[in-house]
């Protein structure tokens, strides 16, 4: 029976043990509570949640500082509004475009569009070309200025600009544009050149595409389908895509 009483006694923890493990529970409510209704500086916080861990590592099967989660404070408010900024700027590179078209009465020439991913400019027939031809009008150089100087504005936020010239399918033969498809690429390189050249927009952010007649918007069976597909669009991208950076967040 003697042995019995040992080896009972020798299964059971130090009552030490039982008291510390109280003292930190108490310790972690506590914390959680000054985080709660406090502005505590992050990297404080951080080496505080550090030094906790390692004291409640010896707790076997114990809940870690990080699998609680932390509410309230501005801590979190700021953390908040730092995930939504790239979107933020994005939406008010959509708006000073959008302003100045409303502004300079072009809203008739010049289509605007935008979704998650991107933002269209589209430039309606002859607005910035004469017909069968690839240099700017200088009417349309004002214009093109100010989209140029936006894009600087908000070029951290920009993935890229894709200028795309298109046109519809009535045939050109021409010494300089044998067919559309050189009509249509020559005046997307042309507006990228005069972002490059004259606006001093960074090169590596534009690329310029001639579609020809081949991504139309209306039918070509009409006059008015006709001038809807003569157009340049300037599509301009995100850096990032929503959602991204809570879905990396996740373990």
């Amino acid at each position: 029976m003697a042995r019995k009483r040992n080896n009972d006694e020798e299964n059971k923890s130090p009552s030490w043990l039982t008291t510390y493990g109280d003292m930190m529970s108490l310790l972690l409510i506590f914390f959680i509570f000054l985080f709660s209704f406090s502005n505590i500086d992050a990297q404080k916080f951080k080496a505080m949640v550090a030094s906790l861990q390692a004291s409640l590592g010896v707790l076997e099967g114990g809940r870690s500082m990080s699998s609680v989660p932390a509410t309230g404070g501005d801590e979190g408010q700021d953390l908040e509004q730092r995930t939504n900024e790239p979107q933020d700027e994005f939406e008010s590179l959509y708006e000073d475009m959008q302003r100045y078209i409303q502004q300079n009465n072009i809203a008739a020439t010049v289509e605007m569009t935008e979704n998650k991913m991107e933002i269209l400019l589209r430039f309606k027939d002859n607005v910035l070309f004469e017909s069968g031809k690839a240099d700017i009008i200088p009417s349309a150089l004002p214009v093109l200025n100010n989209i140029a100087g936006v894009l600087k504005t908000y070029k951290e936020q920009i993935g890229g600009v894709r200028i795309e010239g298109h046109t519809d399918n009535v045939p050109i033969h021409t010494v300089m544009f044998p067919s559309n498809w050189e009509l249509s690429t020559a005046r997307a390189v042309t507006v990228l050149r005069y972002f490059v050249e004259r606006q001093h927009l960074p090169p590596e952010m534009l690329s310029a595409v001639g579609y020809g007649e081949y991504h139309p918007v209306a039918t070509n069976d009409t006059i008015e389908g006709r001038a809807k597909n003569r157009r340049v669009d300037i599509v301009i991208t995100r850096t990032w895509i929503p959602g991204e950076i809570n879905s990396n967040t996740n373990p």
